[in-house]
């Protein structure tokens, strides 16, 4: 009994010598191009990613540095948002037992997200949390947008995407927005009235019932609640929004209202055009169709000619 413990454990120790040999000597930089064709391939045409470097992380985890997500503008690609360095690692009893799970981390600028990632028959079960995201740490909003914006917002994020690329996928996000800010300087897109010059700051979400509630199945997403509370601007949104392949065969149906400090009105632009549609509570109802990329907007009556 004593010998065949020994030759046991010189076999265990074989194994995971072989398998320690084979993690350390992967080749990481071949399959960088490859994951970043893959990443391109699942976002679209429009979007690039660049991966700067792969590593191995401690005996069963990989580290991802400076992650770039960005999308093709004018023949230009313009960075959306940027992970400086991205951790995942794989959960050994999980694999044993047949149901592989890998925990993630995504590091931002003062910001991050981290998850689990856990197969099950056909299926994807994906968690993550915000903890908490800094606005102003993805890039999109002021190289995309020209919103230079700053607040946080922290919540939970529950998917689970079928592996056979047919199904739509499901899950429910609960979001919660701290503090927001539209900085000054900030430009604010108005279509074909062109744009507004931010000359004092503009804040949102100032109270702690600032708020995301939605989720979505079988290509519906339900928004429950869009609600920023309190400060220059105030937003409360319901409704529903169809996806589609692409951003353009997005169908949108939002309503609800927005309200405007006194101060934030003198300076916006089309407050003119808008005014008779104001309601007794100094709010503006509102309408959103038509697609992420060409939305109608209603204010009351009046369609804003964006």
């Amino acid at each position: 009994m004593k010998r065949f413990a020994q030759w046991a454990g010189y076999i265990v120790f074989g194994v995971l010598a072989f398998l320690f040999f084979l993690y350390w000597t992967f080749p990481f930089d071949q399959v960088k191009g490859r994951l970043e064709g893959g990443l391109e391939s699942a976002l679209g045409s429009d979007y690039g990613v660049r991966i700067d470097s792969i590593s191995s992380s401690f005996i069963t985890g990989v580290a991802l540095k400076g992650v770039t997500i960005s999308t093709r503008t004018k023949g230009e690609l313009i960075p959306i948002m940027v992970v400086n360095k991205a951790r995942l690692r794989v959960g050994l009893f999980s694999v044993i037992f047949g149901n592989p799970s890998v925990s993630f981390s995504l590091d931002f600028k003062k910001s991050s997200i981290d998850g689990t990632v856990v197969k099950r028959d056909n299926k994807l079960s994906i968690n993550a949390s915000l903890e908490p995201m800094l606005l102003q740490s993805v890039p999109w909003f002021s190289d995309v947008l020209g919103l230079n914006l700053d607040g946080k917002i922290t919540g939970v994020i529950s998917m689970t995407m079928a592996l056979d690329g047919k199904t739509p996928s499901e899950g429910a996000a609960k979001l919660a927005f701290l503090a927001g800010e539209l900085k000054a300087g900030s430009k604010i897109p108005l279509g074909q009235f062109g744009s507004m010059d931010v000359a004092t700051p503009v804040k949102f979400a100032q109270n702690k019932d600032s708020k995301l509630v939605m989720d979505w199945s079988k290509g519906m997403v339900n928004l429950k609640e869009f609600i920023w509370s309190e400060g220059d601007l105030q937003i409360d949104l319901k409704g529903q929004f169809f996806t589609g392949a692409n951003l353009a065969s997005t169908r949108l149906n939002i309503n609800g209202t927005i309200k405007l400090s006194p101060e934030f009105e003198k300076e916006f632009p089309i407050v003119a055009m808008i005014s008779k549609q104001k309601q007794a509570d100094g709010s503006y109802p509102i309408a959103l169709t038509g697609n992420l990329t060409h939305a109608g907007i209603k204010i009351g009556e009046f369609t804003l000619p964006l």
